[in-house]
């Protein structure tokens, strides 16, 4: 999308998430700021292999997977955060929604049941939550950890399109699966303690899950001031799961997210990270943090040591924390040991920073594949 067609600017009217430390998003962002975090063995969440591997679940979900693969975790994680944000029945707003790996678990029930006539071999083709969250209007995307800002994207693009007066959610969502646990075990990318993102002690991700959801509005003049201002995405196409070593593609999705405000980089008063806990994305990641900002350091916190890596819904949840730290000034702090961050980082740490409020905040996402997505956040009078 060229930058002069990014005048249009939807106003945000409502967010919602479950994650591992709150039922929703208010109880989250206190969590987050609070610098409370979850993990459990993934042995608590009945999974029928013997992974003793550190995960962060939402304790009280219902996991089974009927008969009817529609209706499985991931999906039900997916409704929970559409319901504070729909008007019901008649609610006309269009539909964006992201899922990495949606119910991929319906491989294991098949695996036990394999009858012949069985829905769930349809599963295995079509992806179930779609089918049930978008019925014939909607659009769905699957990039990997930035799925959700795709999703997001989507939606800004529609609106600078079409400028015509309505309302949009996004939503992102993921569950645990076994499948994808067993995974990221093989590939050696999991902790086997403490996610520590930026740390030079980090030794992987913490597996996790949950869901987030932001209703636009355009035109909007009762909103509030903070809005999405600018975006920006790339794919370098580098590996299938490394990423990029120089991180040019990354450092170009930030300079035209950031462009396409209006401002200058020196305007970013934070920065919400991908920060997953493993080498190769946080070298990389601070490495492009400190090439853009190389005159001073700006705060950079992530909450993957808290809330663990939701994957598909990850880069939504750095949106809803960038929307209220802009609006609050205040920014939570990143989990996972004091000390020993990487060089030329102002990691936030132990208690939330105090940064302007109303001012500009950076959301960040990566993802398998070479996928990377950025986002600005502030008010749009600046």
């Amino acid at each position: 999308m060229r930058a002069k067609d990014l005048t249009v600017k939807p106003g945000i009217v409502g967010l919602s998430a479950v994650t591992s430390v709150g039922r929703d998003w208010p109880s989250t962002w206190h969590a987050l700021l609070e610098g409370k975090g979850a993990s459990l063995s993934f042995l608590q969440f009945g999974s029928e292999f013997s992974l003793d591997v550190p995960v962060s679940g939402v304790i009280g979900l219902d996991r089974s997977c009927t008969e009817h693969p529609t209706r499985g975790a991931t999906s039900r994680l997916a409704e929970m955060v559409l319901t504070p944000l729909s008007r019901g029945d008649n609610d006309s707003a269009r539909l964006y929604g992201a899922s990495n790996h949606s119910e991929s678990d319906i491989l294991l029930q098949l695996s036990r049941e394999l009858p012949d006539d069985s829905s769930l071999w349809r599963g295995l083709l079509v992806d179930p939550i779609p089918e049930q969250l978008l019925g014939s209007a909607g659009n769905w995307c699957s990039s990997a950890c930035t799925s959700s800002l795709h999703a997001l994207f989507a939606a800004l693009m529609d609106f600078s399109e079409t400028r015509t007066e309505r309302d949009a959610i996004v939503v992102g969502a993921d569950a645990l699966s076994a499948v994808g646990v067993m995974g990221f075990l093989r590939a050696k990318a999991s902790t086997h303690g403490e996610c520590r993102p930026f740390n030079l002690k980090h030794d992987g991700i913490l597996i996790g899950e949950g869901a987030a959801a932001i209703r636009l509005r355009y035109p909007c003049s009762d909103c509030g001031p903070i809005k999405i201002l600018g975006f920006g995405m790339s794919c370098d196409a580098f590996h299938p799961t490394d990423p990029d070593g120089a991180g040019i593609w990354l450092e170009k999705a930030i300079r035209d997210a950031v462009r396409r405000t209006g401002c200058d980089v020196t305007d970013i008063a934070a920065i919400i990270s991908h920060g997953t806990g493993t080498p190769k994305n946080d070298l990389v990641e601070g490495a492009v943090y400190e090439r853009i900002w190389p005159e001073g350091r700006i705060p950079i916190t992530s909450i993957k040591g808290a809330l663990g890596h939701t994957m598909g819904a990850s880069g939504l949840l750095n949106v809803l924390v960038a929307v209220e730290a802009s609006k609050t000034g205040l920014i939570p702090p990143t989990l996972g040991g004091d000390g020993y961050v990487i060089h030329g980082l102002d990691l936030v740490q132990g208690m939330p920073r105090q940064i302007k409020s109303s001012s500009l905040v950076l959301a960040v996402a990566s993802g398998f594949g070479g996928n990377n997505c950025a986002c600005v956040i502030g008010p749009d009078s600046l």
